[in-house]
């Protein structure tokens, strides 16, 4: 069972994208007691919808394949296409770059897997090396992966240039 929720925008089931896309993120950061199930939804709508998260903005531009700094409008479009779920279920630590122990990592595997099989996403859009050396692999999916948006050698060029080649790959 999953500790977080996931978020799934209004239009996932019937994107502009014609197909169902997922995004897994890592981890949550934070005060493990303030963890509860509706989380990872409060995060997107707290982040995802304005400006002044980086990591939120890159994303969005890469949900809308664009550079232009999106407007609030376009930023709430954009993520009401997709569904966004942390894959490791538990809060890692107070600030980002603490990474998930090996039992975190153990735990997450299950709820990841009833995640997939409830909402049927055909793209899974992967951020970064470490989350993406420890998914499962699973057929029928069209994986994307990106280099992490927190990194500093995210390019938006090569992260567009991935999502297109999945959506190309998945409409054939």
């Amino acid at each position: 069972m999953s500790r977080f929720l996931p978020f799934i925008g209004r239009q996932y089931e019937d994107s502009i994208y014609g197909v169902k896309v997922m995004i897994p993120g890592l981890s949550h950061y934070g005060d493990p007691e303030d963890a509860y199930p509706e989380f990872t939804r409060d995060v997107i709508d707290e982040n995802a919808y304005s400006p002044g998260n980086r990591f939120f903005t890159l994303l969005t531009n890469l949900l809308r394949l664009s550079k232009d700094a999106p407007d609030d409008t376009e930023r709430r479009a954009a993520w009401e296409q997709v569904a966004f779920y942390n894959y490791i279920q538990d809060i890692v630590g107070i600030t980002s770059r603490i990474s998930p122990t090996p039992e975190m990592w153990d735990e997450a595997r299950q709820p990841f897997l009833n995640v997939v099989k409830e909402l049927k996403p055909q793209i899974i859009i992967v951020l970064g090396t470490q989350l993406w050396d420890q998914l499962p692999e699973i057929d029928g999916i069209e994986w994307c992966w990106v280099k992490h948006p927190g990194s500093g050698s995210f390019s938006c060029d090569d992260a567009f240039s991935n999502f297109k080649k999945a959506l190309e790959n998945i409409r054939k």
